[in-house]
């Protein structure tokens, strides 16, 4: 294997992760996939799927260990998992408050923690943040996500300063609109309060929550 043939890609069951994976695998690289739930991911000599919470800091420090021991070493980790939250910011609860910061921004610390020790010890790896066009800028029911992934952006922007005489190279990626589960099966919703309803309708065309199904 060369540089760059093994990579950790997270939240791959689906989506751009899926995506990701697949492309991969198609280029002759050697993937480990990390999945929360059943998953359509093809049977190949050269994907390891594994299930992985990125919330479980241990879980994840574990997965990333177990990705090296298979794959002999680690190039490329990309941080993909993460899920969405609509909701005005006084109707989030704490449950849903602490899941999306916990995913989105917590989960990719644990699992670069994880790989960094790795990647130095090559002497090279590349660590991939798959952030959003939402850490450019906010608007009205998105701002627990835009924080989310702003925590993500400002982490990584720090580490790769850090790690670049080490050989390793951190990517910030800010996808814009991508034609994958995020705003259906990885959304969650707050409960709405009828004070926002008028902005609700305003901002996405609907004010019902969860919003129309577009199958």
């Amino acid at each position: 294997m060369t540089t760059s043939d093994r990579w950790m890609i997270t939240g791959a069951g689906s989506g751009l992760g899926r995506a990701l994976a697949l492309t991969a695998l198609d280029a002759g690289r050697h993937v480990v996939a990390t999945v929360r739930n059943d998953h359509p991911l093809p049977t190949q000599e050269r994907l390891t799927v594994l299930r992985l919470d990125v919330r479980d800091r241990d879980a994840a420090r574990a997965a990333v260990e177990r990705a090296a021991q298979a794959l002999g070493g680690l190039d490329v980790l990309v941080n993909n998992a993460g899920v969405g939250l609509v909701g005005a910011v006084e109707e989030a609860t704490e449950e849903e408050a602490r899941t999306i910061v916990d995913t989105n921004m917590l989960g990719p610390l644990w699992l670069s923690q994880a790989a960094i020790p790795i990647m130095r010890a090559q002497g090279r790896g590349h660590i991939v943040q798959v952030s959003s066009v939402g850490a450019a800028g906010t608007m009205p029911m998105l701002g627990l996500y835009a924080a989310t992934k702003w925590g993500l952006e400002a982490f990584g922007e720090a580490m790769a300063g850090e790690v670049r005489e080490h050989g390793v190279r951190v990517t910030l990626v800010e996808p814009g609109a991508l034609d994958t589960a995020w705003g259906g099966a990885s959304m969650r919703f707050s409960q709405p309060d009828a004070a926002y309803e008028r902005l609700r309708l305003a901002t996405f065309g609907t004010a019902q929550v969860p919003w129309p199904s577009s199958e």
